[in-house]
């Protein structure tokens, strides 16, 4: 239909090349930009077909070093809040190409810890290690079916440093801060008491 539109137009003596250019790019113009919307809206699909997250999940985006949590799930953008309370839009292809951590679905943290303290006798470090592992195993947020370790890390003239590793069953960071600052506080606490005598 369109080529005997533009056939009969150029019998009549008009110059179709114009219009042919024009339309040509026009129709370039509009698949390039298509494009970009068709695949904002096929992952916006698969976002709402994977639920990788939902509205109110606190993610972390590494490679945009954004940290927030979600707002809006639309078929062509999504909205993240912040920690400063500041809305980013991302384009919903943005989530095929680029890590997401779900920080909501959690379920455990994890402490990870040095102690360091002046030390002059060796046969102390070993009784500071056996009962902060003690308190460890009794500790009643700490999850005893993952590995909890309690090691000397460093040795030095007058210094030693042990490191704590455990993980958590609390995963909300004010419990968990909670937990961490117990532990730490009893580390010392133990540490104070085996280096004194």
């Amino acid at each position: 239909m369109m080529m005997a539109v533009l056939f009969l137009l150029h019998i009549a003596g008009l110059n179709i090349w114009p219009l042919v250019t024009f339309g040509g790019i026009g129709s370039a113009s509009m698949a390039f930009a298509s494009k970009d919307i068709f695949s904002n809206f096929f992952s916006g699909l698969m976002l709402h077909v994977t639920r990788p997250f939902t509205v109110h999940d606190q993610v972390e985006l590494p490679g945009k070093k954004v940290v927030g949590r979600i707002e809006e799930i639309g078929w062509c953008l999504t909205v993240i809040r912040d920690l400063q309370k500041r809305a980013v839009y991302l384009p919903n292809s943005f989530f095929s190409n680029e890590v997401l951590i779900n920080i909501s679905r959690m379920t455990h943290r994890r402490i990870e810890e040095t102690v360091r303290f002046r030390c002059m006798d060796v046969a102390s470090v070993s009784g500071c290690i056996r009962l902060i592992r003690e308190c460890l195993d009794v500790h009643p947020y700490i999850d005893h079916q993952l590995p909890v370790y309690v090691f000397l890390n460093a040795l030095g003239t007058s210094f030693a440093e042990i490191e704590i590793k455990a993980y958590t069953t609390c995963v909300d960071y004010e419990k968990f801060s909670q937990v961490k600052e117990e532990v730490l506080l009893k580390a010392h606490e133990i540490v104070a008491l085996q280096t004194s005598s």
